[in-house]
């Protein structure tokens, strides 16, 4: 299984990683590298701006994905670029939203 995780380094997201490395998958991380001790061996990071389509579109060019795992979205309108661009990328998403407050 090929996933494709936001967010990798975080604390949620670095746990998802280590378990879908631990399980054999080949693991994809999109981070912004600045929490590059939190990297898990086996997983490849791929390094963009997860708020600008156009970073996120350079670093999955040539790249699908069988699950896309979304630790990331904080926002109604990030949740829809998003969505727009990965429903072609990835056969199946799946969105851990936190939403905040205004």
């Amino acid at each position: 299984m090929k996933v494709l995780i936001a967010g990798g380094t975080g604390i949620i997201s670095s746990g998802i990683v280590e378990m879908c490395v631990t399980k054999k998958y080949e693991v994809y991380a999109l981070t912004r590298g600045t929490r590059v001790e939190r990297n898990v061996p086996g997983a490849t990071y791929l390094y963009c701006n997860l708020y600008d389509i156009n970073s996120v579109k350079k670093v999955l060019v040539n790249l699908e994905f069988d699950v896309f795992v979304d630790c990331q979205t904080y926002s109604m309108e990030q949740l829809a670029i998003m969505l727009e661009y990965l429903s072609k990328k990835c056969k199946n998403l799946l969105y851990l939203i936190f939403l905040a407050k205004r």
